[in-house]
C-alpha cells in the first residue's frame, strides 16, 4: 500500500503537467476552446508545486510544454518524410527533440518557481514569495527570453475568447500570458489557503488578472470598431491561387502558374479591388533588384487585362544573391519598392554555417536565401503598407518594429506559402497566432497564402475573411486606413523586463534571508554544543566574582 502512494505521489505531478500542455493545445485551433486556457495554469502550478526540487519541478513543467507541442506540432513528422524524405523511424526521434526543444521555456520557468517561491520548513520561507506568484513571471520571460524554432504564446490561447487579448496592445502578447498564469494562479492559491486572512492576496490577485483584462476587452473592442467604421477604406484583393508545392517548382508550369495568378487578378479587379496581393513568391520568375520597372513581355505581372498596383510576393536576385522578397508594383507598371524577408528559417530557406563550413559548400552549392537589412515599408498608390514575409507574422518585435514607423504604416500584409505544411493544423495555427499582431498593433491585418488559409483580420483581432485551405479562391476585404499607434508598439515589450527585474530581486531577496538563516542556524549550533559540552558553566565560572582566601 505504502508503495502504491509513492507511486500515485510520483505520477500525480506529471499527469497534471501532461493535462495542462493537452488544455493549452486544446485551447487553439483546431479546437478553439479558449476557456481550458484558464484551467492550464492551475494545473501547471500544481504539478510544479508537487515537485520536490527545482530539478523535478522543471521536470514536469517541460512535460506541460511537450505534450502540448506533441499536438500542436504532430505534423513535423510527415514534413520530415514528405520533404527530408525520412523513414518513420528517423523522423520520429528528430521531431521529439523539436518538441523537446519547444518546451526549453517550460523547463527553465519551472526551475525559477521552485528556487525562489517558499519551502515547506525553510527558514527563509517569509522572505519567498509563493509559486503562485513566481510562475507567471517567469513562463512570461522565459516565453520571449528562451530561444523556439516556432515561437508561441500561452496567451495567444486566450483568442477565442477575443476581449481578454486586448490588452496585448498595452505590452505585448507576453502581458497576455502573465495574467493568464496570474488569473489561474492567485484562485489556485486562494482555494487552497487555510483562512481567509490567507486567501486574501492570492483572491484578490486571481480576480483581478481575470476580470480586469475582461472589462478593458470588451471596451477597446466597441472602440476599435467605432474608429475603423470612421477611418478611410481601401479595397483590398486577396489571391489565393493553391499551388502545391512540387507544382510550385516545377518550371514547366511556371507560365501557366502567371496565366492564373493574372486572371484571377483580373476578375478582382473587375469586382472593385483598388489593389490586389499575390501570396509569398507567388510570382514564378526571378526578377533582377536594379529593375525600375516589372518584368515585360510574357512575364508581365499586369498582363491579360490587369491594371495594378499590385503587391506581389516575388524572388529577387542580385549578382549570386537571392531574396524571398514582397515588391510593390504601380498601375503604371513601376516597381514603387521592395521589401525582404528578414527573420529566415534556418535550414528551410538557408543552411547555417555555410559561409564558415568549407564541408558544407561541398554538399550544397549555394546557402540558400540572403537574409534582408531591415523590416521595410512599401508604399503603393500612396498607402503605407507594413509588409510581414511567411512567419514573419508570429514574431511580436519584429511587427512591433514596423508599427513604430515614421509615419506609421496604415495596414499590415503578410504573404506566405504554408504549402510545405500540407493538409495539417499549421496553416490554422498560423493564422491564430498572427491574429494578435494586429492586436498588439491595432492595424488591419491581411493575409494572403498560397494554400491558405488566407484571412482580413480587424485591428480588434476579430477575422472578417477567412477561408478554407487547398482550395483555389480569392476575397476583396475592406481594410481601413488607421492612424495613431499603441503603447506597445511606441515603448516596446516592457513586460519582459519588469518579470526580468521582479525575478532579480525576489532572487537576491531569497539569498539574503537564507544566509541569515544559515548564520542563526550555525549560531544556535554553536551555542548548543557550548552548553552540552559544559564550557560556557566554565565560562559563567570564569565570570564569577572570586573571593578572597
Amino acid at each position: 500500500m505504502n508503495a502504491l502512494r509513492a507511486l500515485v505521489a510520483a505520477l500525480r505531478p506529471i499527469v497534471f503537467a501532461s493535462c495542462a500542455g493537452v488544455f493549452y493545445a486544446l485551447a487553439g485551433p483546431p479546437y478553439e476552446l479558449g476557456v481550458l486556457a484558464f484551467c492550464a495554469g492551475p494545473l501547471l502550478l500544481a504539478a510544479i508545486e508537487e515537485a520536490r526540487t527545482p530539478w523535478r519541478a522543471a521536470s514536469v513543467a517541460a512535460v506541460a510544454g511537450f505534450s502540448c507541442n506533441v499536438i500542436v506540432l504532430g505534423w513535423v513528422v510527415d514534413l520530415l518524410q514528405t520533404f527530408a524524405y525520412m523513414p518513420l523511424i528517423a523522423a520520429l526521434p528528430i521531431a521529439m527533440l523539436l518538441w523537446i526543444a519547444q518546451s526549453l521555456p517550460f523547463f527553465v520557468a519551472g526551475a525559477l518557481t521552485k528556487t525562489l517561491s517558499a519551502r515547506a520548513n525553510d527558514a527563509s520561507a517569509s522572505a519567498s514569495p509563493g509559486a503562485w506568484i513566481v510562475l507567471p513571471f517567469a513562463l512570461s520571460a522565459c516565453t520571449v527570453l528562451v530561444p523556439a524554432l516556432f515561437p508561441w504564446n500561452v496567451g495567444a490561447a486566450t483568442l477565442p475568447l477575443l476581449a481578454y487579448a486586448q490588452h496585448a496592445e498595452l505590452g505585448g502578447v507576453a502581458l497576455v500570458d502573465m495574467t493568464l498564469m496570474l488569473a489561474g494562479g492567485g484562485l489556485l492559491a486562494a482555494a487552497r489557503s487555510r483562512s481567509l486572512r490567507e486567501a486574501r492576496v492570492p483572491l484578490v490577485a486571481g480576480l483581478a488578472a481575470l476580470f480586469v483584462p475582461f472589462v478593458y476587452g470588451h471596451v477597446r473592442i466597441g472602440q476599435v470598431e467605432s474608429a475603423r467604421r470612421a477611418a478611410p477604406m481601401v479595397r483590398v484583393g486577396v489571391v489565393q491561387p493553391n499551388i502545391g508545392i512540387f507544382e510550385k517548382h516545377d518550371p514547366s508550369q511556371h507560365h501557366g502558374h502567371l496565366l492564373l495568378l493574372r486572371r484571377m487578378t483580373h476578375d478582382l479587379e473587375e469586382g472593385g479591388a483598388e489593389l490586389v496581393v499575390w501570396p509569398e513568391t507567388a510570382y514564378p520568375f526571378f526578377v533582377h533588384r536594379d529593375r525600375a520597372d516589372e518584368p515585360a513581355g510574357f512575364l508581365r505581372a499586369r498582363g491579360e487585362n490587369v491594371k495594378g498596383p499590385l503587391l506581389i510576393g516575388a524572388i529577387t536576385t542580385q549578382r549570386e544573391l537571392r531574396f524571398n522578397s514582397a515588391i510593390g508594383v504601380e498601375a503604371d507598371g513601376r516597381i514603387s519598392g521592395i521589401a525582404d524577408k528578414v527573420e529566415l528559417l534556418a535550414f528551410g530557406e538557408y543552411v547555417p554555417f555555410w559561409d564558415l563550413l568549407p564541408l558544407l559548400r561541398e554538399y550544397f552549392p549555394h546557402r540558400g536565401i540572403t537574409p534582408g537589412a531591415a523590416p521595410r515599408m512599401l508604399t503603393i498608390d500612396g498607402h503605407r503598407i507594413a509588409v510581414l514575409n511567411c512567419y514573419e507574422d508570429v514574431l511580436p518585435n519584429y511587427a512591433r518594429q514596423l508599427a513604430a514607423f515614421e509615419p506609421a504604416p496604415e495596414f499590415f500584409v503578410n504573404v506566405t506559402n504554408d504549402a510545405w505544411f500540407g493538409d495539417t493544423a499549421e496553416p490554422l495555427l498560423h493564422n491564430h497566432v498572427a491574429r494578435v499582431r494586429a492586436i498588439e498593433t491595432r492595424r488591419d491585418l491581411l493575409r494572403a497564402v498560397n494554400t491558405g488559409v488566407s484571412a482580413h483580420i480587424s485591428a480588434s483581432g476579430a477575422e472578417l475573411v477567412h477561408t478554407q485551405t487547398f482550395i483555389q479562391t480569392s476575397f476583396i476585404a475592406a481594410v481601413r486606413t488607421l492612424e495613431g499607434t499603441t503603447p506597445y508598439a511606441r515603448f516596446g515589450d516592457l513586460t519582459t523586463p519588469f518579470c526580468l527585474a521582479l525575478l532579480l530581486a525576489w532572487a537576491l531577496r531569497v539569498r539574503l534571508a537564507r544566509r541569515a538563516a544559515l548564520r542563526a542556524e550555525k549560531l544556535a549550533a554553536l551555542g548548543t554544543w557550548l552548553e552540552t559540552s559544559g564550557l560556557d558553566a566554565l565560562a559563567e565560572d570564569a565570570d564569577a566574582p572570586r573571593e578572597d582566601g
